[in-house]
């Protein structure tokens, strides 16, 4: 929430919880502000939307690298997990926790077997 506010906001709100809703909304208008006060009012109106594609259809929302490591707690067992790129396996069991690529753990992050820590 902290690194992707705003990409999580867009693509992933129904994931989370009241409070982690509250905090994202929070965290990115605090950004906004700060965007704002320091550069983006310098900006002609028409550059200064934080989620808009930009020349040449770059998005301006950031959005997480899949191979980056993600903690977290396995909350229904998901089986065995390979790890892209990798000769990596290992068995998702109810209460483990680990860190591995986001890559790895999306499809049960997004199922509601595991959960971010």
């Amino acid at each position: 929430i902290d690194a992707h506010p705003l990409h999580v906001l867009l693509t992933h709100m129904a994931l989370l919880s009241p409070s982690e809703l509250h905090y994202a909304r929070h965290h990115q208008s605090l950004l906004a502000a700060h965007y704002s006060a320091s550069f983006l009012a310098s900006f002609p109106p028409q550059l200064q939307r934080l989620d808009d594609a930009a020349a040449g259809g770059v998005s301006m929302v950031s959005t997480p690298d899949p191979d980056t490591a993600v903690f977290c707690r396995v909350l229904r067992d998901v089986g065995e997990v390979l790890v892209e790129g990798t000769d990596a396996a290992f068995e998702m069991r109810r209460g483990d926790v680990y860190v591995v690529r986001w890559s790895a753990v999306r499809e049960a992050v997004l199922n509601g077997d595991v959960e971010l820590i």
